[in-house]
């Protein structure tokens, strides 16, 4: 197992006094067993996004919730935008106790995580709509990465898979205008994580790797053409200022996963431990609300996306969905080691995702929206936040099988 020094004496000086009666590596007999005895902690959160992203509400909201239901024992002291350690170290700096939370993008670790990244090239299965898409692609992802094979490949980095959820479907917004092969040929645009590439080839895109914070300068400059990303990294980087082409083609979304330090972890007591897990559809929730009323400002008549050129996608996401049955024909044949029957876990996966789907069109009785004209998706992104999470979080407990 991969550990650092700065594991122990992080874990030591945050958290081991209060959970071990020690350091990390004391006797677990020390150890408090239940939440009644346990010492008041404060884990430390160290993330990519910045306090308003979407994910950021979403983490708070699950954080929240744990920290009600433990009567205050378990609070949380949140470092946003990378302050603490930037995405593509997550591992290092979660790992060895830097941070005892925070989420990791699969796609900055292709090497590290083989099992995580190949999982990110399913997603392309998910609802183009929202929030059908968001909300069974983060369940039937939650319960992937909780299998023992992923759950041992993150403890090689000392890490505890708490949650994942997936972004919605990425869109396309340029500089100029972008609605058809002809016009996207020889475009540069920033993508993170090589997921996306053939998507982005089959556009006649050109993919460069640039962090979140550097694409509006990027734009600005000429240095990049386009961003693939999901809407709500467009509205909190303002990109709409300097991009107004927008065309939802129905990229493969992104994936990310919430971990945390295993040694904090395995010092947690028991109903603790229970009570973060039982919180991962307020977590999802979070993250959903966020996007559905962002959404509907935006694209409101009085958002800011009103000015926004809101393009067909017919031509170019008929592109995308052809790339991503390629990539889905030929992935179980490039799964790594770590997964016995790929072609099983794809068929397992489109699985969950249909009966995660379900609640929302059967239990909910909710349908996809026509997604087939620019009115119609403008539509759909400002009667989106109409949708009843509270009721979503109810059925998705009681299926789970959580309080």
């Amino acid at each position: 197992m991969r550990r650092t020094t700065r594991a122990a004496i992080a874990v030591c000086t945050a958290l081991g006094a209060a959970l071990a009666g020690g350091c990390a590596g004391s006797t677990p007999g020390g150890a408090a067993t239940s939440t009644e005895t346990m010492e008041p902690i404060t884990i430390t959160v160290s993330d990519l996004a910045n306090e308003h992203h979407s994910t950021a509400v979403g983490l708070r909201a699950w954080a929240d919730e744990v920290t009600a239901r433990t009567g205050g024992k378990v609070r949380f002291e949140y470092f946003w935008s990378g302050s603490l350690a930037p995405g593509n170290e997550a591992l290092d700096a979660l790992g060895g106790g830097l941070a005892q939370l925070g989420g990791v993008i699969p796609d900055y670790f292709d090497q590290e995580l083989p099992t995580a990244q190949w999982f990110t090239g399913l997603l392309g299965v998910l609802s183009p709509a929202s929030p059908h898409g968001f909300l069974q692609g983060s369940l039937a992802a939650d319960e992937f990465f909780k299998q023992p094979a992923v759950e041992a490949e993150f403890a090689e980095h000392n890490l505890k898979v708490v949650s994942a959820a997936v972004t919605e479907p990425y869109s396309l917004l340029c500089t100029k205008p972008s609605e058809t092969l002809a016009q996207t040929t020889g475009l540069r645009a920033r993508t993170a994580g090589a997921t996306r590439n053939a998507e982005l080839a089959a556009l006649g895109l050109t993919a460069v790797n640039l962090p979140p914070d550097d694409v509006y300068d990027g734009m600005q400059r000429g240095v990049i053409d386009c961003t693939v990303a999901a809407k709500s990294l467009m509205s909190t980087y303002g990109l709409w200022e300097v991009a107004p082409y927008f065309t939802p083609v129905g990229i493969t979304p992104a994936l990310r996963v919430n971990a945390m330090n295993l040694d904090v972890w395995n010092a947690l007591p028991p109903d603790v431990q229970k009570v973060m897990m039982d919180a991962v559809p307020t977590y999802i929730a979070g993250i959903v609300r966020a996007e559905l009323d962002a959404y509907a400002k935006l694209f409101g008549p009085d958002g800011p996306a009103a000015k926004v050129h809101l393009q067909n996608p017919a031509e170019l996401g008929e592109h995308v969905r052809r790339a991503q049955a390629e990539r889905l024909t030929g992935l179980a044949a490039h799964a790594p080691a770590t997964i016995a029957d790929p072609a099983d876990e794809v068929r397992r996966f489109r699985e969950s995702a249909a009966a995660w789907l379900a609640v929302v069109l059967d239990d909910m009785g909710v349908p996809e929206p026509r997604l087939d004209t620019p009115e119609a998706i403008r539509a759909s992104f400002v009667e989106g936040a109409a949708f009843d999470l509270d009721r979503w979080v109810e059925l998705v407990r009681a299926k789970r099988g959580g309080s």
